[in-house]
């Protein structure tokens, strides 16, 4: 066996193969599971009514495929958007096979990517990836394929509009989904897969730093432990952060365990929020970290989007927040490679965190909600805050 090519896949191996009886595909599967799964759509479809590669052999984390000839649909629509010019009747070839292939198995594809459907050498759609299919109707798929096409990069050209809206009214044709129905799941689904993306660049480029440290002499307590939401002060900052999909969470000053996160010493103890920040610093695994202080509840996931968004608009290597000509330096962001500036200071007199900002520079992103970025050092500044905001509390407890 002779492997020719590697083709793209997150969960497994995938090859395209060859030996004296001719091409073949070769899937290997990280968990048998996942092998019993897809082996098991194809058994549901052996009939032939549907156009999918032939088993050849399976193994228990492996399948022997078929392999079909041709462009995938991405490749077609990129094609297509280069030409600035649409044969539709490809799409409707595809809008054909997944309706015939919900009616058969009463499933939807989990993975929409259009390069899981190929366009072969006589027009017929095959496809390819059903490991993660579920019971759904065909609204699921309709949209999800809808949703990928608008989103396909280049986003929302002419052109991908175009075959979007041709993509509904066939659905609609064929399926007899409602058209309204079918353009509100679409926009659901676009919503969703942005977030997904989002998520995904938070996480590889964002480590993030909860500071909870502070002797609380004013407040009488930890602050990181002070009830918000049916939670801790340190739990909610860190669902919080990882609402927005950054999974590398660090607490500094507290050393207790909170799910989801990893405590840090201090390299510099008794430095105050510098220490912290300057440990965190070093530890982080990404190349920038989000920092906020534990006792900020109110500054919530979009202002955590917006901070960040500017940071990565800008260029300065710190973005704090500010409002009405008040910095904020404990909500922020910092460059992980500031760690040596930090640790200069540290080694001085003045540990400020506002000494790091002068002596590096530093650029504000505006929060107009003085609200957004407010915080509690006291019993009556904590009691105000949280009984302003009993209606959120009840929100983030459901």
């Amino acid at each position: 066996m002779n492997i020719l090519k590697k083709f793209t896949s997150k969960r497994n191996d995938v090859f395209l193969a060859e030996d004296e009886n001719g091409r073949f595909v070769i899937k290997r599967y990280a968990r048998a599971g996942n092998a019993a799964a897809e082996k098991a759509v194809y058994d549901l479809l052996s009939g032939g009514k549907v156009r999918i590669p032939k088993i050849l052999s399976s193994g228990e984390h492996e399948l022997k495929l078929e392999y079909v000839d041709g462009v995938t649909f991405t490749e077609l629509l990129d094609s297509q958007e280069r030409t600035k010019s649409v044969d539709f009747a490809p799409w409707e070839t595809l809008v054909k096979w997944l309706c015939l292939f919900n009616k058969e198995t009463g499933l939807a594809p989990g993975d929409c990517n259009l390069r899981n459907f190929i366009l072969d050498a006589q027009g017929q759609v095959c496809g390819i990836d059903f490991e993660q299919c579920g019971e759904s109707g065909i609204l699921e798929a309709a949209s999800a394929v809808c949703a990928f096409v608008e989103l396909y990069n280049p986003q929302e050209t002419p052109l991908k509009m175009s075959v979007s809206h041709f993509l509904q009214e066939k659905f609609s044709e064929i399926a007899g989904i409602s058209a309204q129905e079918l353009a509100e799941q679409t926009a659901c689904q676009k919503s969703a897969i942005i977030s997904r993306r989002e998520r995904k660049k938070y996480d590889a480029a964002f480590s993030a730093v909860i500071l909870a440290g502070g002797k609380s002499s004013r407040m009488g307590s930890c602050k990181a432990e002070l009830p918000w939401g049916g939670k801790t002060l340190v739990e909610h900052q860190a669902d919080r952060i990882m609402a927005l999909g950054i999974t590398d969470i660090m607490v500094s000053g507290y050393s207790r365990p909170v799910t989801g996160t990893r405590y840090v010493p201090d390299l510099y103890p008794e430095k105050g929020p510098l220490g912290g920040i300057h440990a965190c610093l070093c530890a982080a695994k990404s190349a920038a970290c989000f920092v906020i202080s534990v006792d900020a509840p109110l500054f919530s996931p979009d202002g955590m989007k917006m901070l960040i968004e500017a940071h990565l608009a800008g260029d300065s290597s710190i973005t704090v927040a500010e409002h009405c000509g008040t910095l904020e330096p404990l909500i922020g962001v910092y460059d992980s490679n500031l760690s040596d500036a930090t640790e200069e200071i540290l080694q001085g007199t003045n540990t400020s965190v506002k000494r790091l900002l002068d002596q590096t520079g530093f650029a504000v992103c505006e929060f107009s909600d003085e609200n957004s970025v407010r915080n509690c050092n006291t019993p009556d500044e904590y009691n105000k805050l949280y009984a302003e905001t009993k209606e959120q509390h009840k929100i983030d407890n459901k």
